[in-house]
């Protein structure tokens, strides 16, 4: 119920609250009465219980004997005190000491405050007799100690408790929106929660919808315009036919690079809309890599063995296609290594070319981007291989890395998270 309420009406509910358990613990205390205050004694109570007799109320003296008198640093020695004492027993001053915590307050036969009392004896021992802190006050100081610990614990609950009701439904949004995926429908429901994060969800669904509606129609215009060029495409290809060899061929040269373009523009605006399934990533690394090899290009692999994860195999054999055509074109030949653990599924491929260029990794992978002359941009190539990888890994959870092989030539390193699923 709380939750659905406005974030300002949780907190002004939240000061409310502190605000009147604060004032009832206070009201309680004051109620309860003021610290209570210790009555004075009576001086003839003070000398019964130096004479060792017993007093109807023991809890007012805490009274020893000792072989000395004590040694007090805490009170000032008031021979006024003793003199008092031994005038009224009849006893000589010397056989009393008497130590008050700060002026002497007795009046007429009552005596007030804290002291501390020694008299000496027939049998030369002292009987010490000390007058404290009252115990009803201590009790006093723990009941209010008590109960603003209870206070302050019942705020702090409620502020967790609000805390809580309040951040989990934004938690929910970040949640909803890292697990929708680019280009898809908007899947997961609503979080629930304050009418304000309740907007917000609703406009970020909207939003995700009118990207996803302007992605689909500049996918639908990249794609009429890529069936519009390949009809004159086609008709170029076939009237270059007639060219001599060496114009033929760059001609048919330019025109498979144009196609790749389109191609590969394609690929990376529509993605893939498939459904991950438990996929051996070696056997999609053995059929790439000999495919490419029955063409005559050096390509070299090692795969220990099966290495399944959750994904989709079209677009995971275009990552292992993407990154060998990159490697044989700027490096002359590929080696491609795929080890697994427990959580991981690392793919390793590299080259040995110049290696790549001094730019960020952010750079290399935006699309149409192949780095500066070390990379030979005569070779050719969409600048889209790399961009394409980036974005399936990232939509299969893994990661990329771009460096530097130990022999030079550049590498590239995509691990995924390893199926815990049997592969049987």
């Amino acid at each position: 119920m709380l939750r659905r309420l406005p974030i300002a009406a949780q907190v002004m509910l939240l000061v409310a609250l502190g605000v009147l358990l604060s004032a009832g613990a206070m009201i309680a205390i004051t109620l309860g009465g003021p610290p209570p205050r210790q009555p004075p004694v009576k001086l003839d109570q003070l000398e019964r219980a130096l004479d060792g007799l017993p007093d109807t109320r023991p809890d007012r003296f805490d009274v020893t004997v000792s072989p000395a008198p004590p040694q007090v640093r805490n009170f000032a020695e008031s021979a006024e005190l003793a003199a008092l004492l031994a005038a009224r027993t009849g006893q000589p001053e010397n056989r009393f000491r008497a130590w008050v915590d700060g002026p002497l307050r007795q009046m007429g036969d009552d005596l007030g405050g804290d002291f501390i009392v020694a008299h000496q004896r027939d049998d030369s021992r002292w009987t010490v007799v000390r007058r404290g802190p009252d115990r009803a006050l201590i009790r006093w100081q723990r009941v209010t100690a008590a109960s603003i610990g209870a206070v302050l614990v019942a705020i702090l609950g409620l502020a967790w408790l609000a805390a809580r009701s309040i951040v989990r439904p934004i938690q929910d949004l970040a949640e909803a929106a890292r697990s929708t995926r680019t280009g898809g429908e908007w899947t997961v429901a609503l979080p629930k929660g304050p009418p304000e994060i309740a907007e917000a969800a609703r406009e970020l669904r909207d939003q995700h919808e009118r990207n996803r509606e302007h992605a689909e129609q500049r996918l639908t215009m990249l794609a009429a315009i890529a069936h519009d060029v390949g009809t004159p495409l086609s008709r170029v290809a076939f009237r270059s036919e007639a060219l001599p060899d060496a114009a033929r061929e760059a001609s048919m040269q330019d025109i498979a690079t144009i196609r790749e373009l389109l191609g590969n523009s394609l690929t990376l605006a529509r993605g893939w809309t498939g459904a991950m399934d438990l996929v051996d990533l070696a056997e999609i690394v053995r059929g790439v890599a000999e495919r490419v090899q029955q063409t005559g290009d050096a390509v070299r692999w090692e795969c220990a063995g099966p290495a399944f994860i959750r994904g989709h195999a079209l677009s995971l054999a275009r990552v292992v296609q993407n990154l060998l055509d990159n490697a044989l074109l700027y490096g002359g030949s590929a080696l491609v290594r795929l080890d697994h653990g427990e959580r991981l599924v690392r793919l390793e491929v590299s080259d040995g070319g110049p290696g790549f260029p001094d730019l960020p990794q952010a750079d290399l992978l935006r699309p149409f981007v192949r780095g500066d002359a070390s990379r030979n941009a005569a070779l050719g190539g969409s600048g889209l291989g790399l961009a394409i990888v980036d974005q399936v890994v990232a939509r299969h959870g893994g990661t990329i890395e771009l460096g530097s092989a130990p022999g030079g030539g550049a590498r590239v390193t995509v691990c995924f998270p390893a199926s815990l699923s049997d592969a049987s």
